[in-house]
């Protein structure tokens, strides 16, 4: 996969790195975590180490994927094109990587923390939001499923 920021490469995430690990609710085909990632994800090339630099600890959303105990390639290759996707769009919440639940077996998609998903947005500001600005987010909701789909 291409990357062009160290904030957005995407990585094989150890479970050991994620503490505090607190189940949030059920999305449609998925669970929804709280966790707080030890180090955080890579922030900046240091030339003088001549290694990333990593945020620090950093509070993520962990989404466990549901009935993928039977993993196949098709399912990697669905993963890969929901990463690559959230990493080249900046619309789309930030996928760091991959983690694997010690306890389900099922791997988990570790995101960045937003401050509401777009459901509730929408209930708690409809009013306020301006044709245009409803226009703007149906827009980026469809570019983003664009892009998916010509992606897959």
């Amino acid at each position: 996969m291409e990357t062009f920021q160290p904030q957005r490469i995407i990585e094989w995430i150890p479970y050991d790195d994620l503490q505090n690990v607190k189940y949030l609710t059920k999305g449609g085909c998925s669970e929804i975590y709280s966790a707080e990632w030890i180090d955080g994800g890579y922030y900046e090339w240091d030339s003088e180490e001549n290694q990333l630099t990593r945020y620090g600890d950093q509070y993520v959303i962990l989404k466990e994927l549901e009935n993928v105990k039977s993993t196949n390639e098709s399912w990697f290759e669905e993963s890969k094109a929901h990463l690559t996707i959230n990493n080249k769009w900046s619309d789309v919440a930030q996928c760091h990587g991959l983690t694997k639940n010690p306890s389900s077996r099922n791997y988990m998609l570790v995101m960045d923390k937003m401050d509401m998903d777009l459901k509730t947005y929408l209930k708690q500001y409809y009013n306020n939001i301006i044709l245009k600005d409803r226009i703007q987010i149906a827009y980026e909701i469809i570019d983003g499923f664009t892009a998916f789909i010509m992606k897959m």
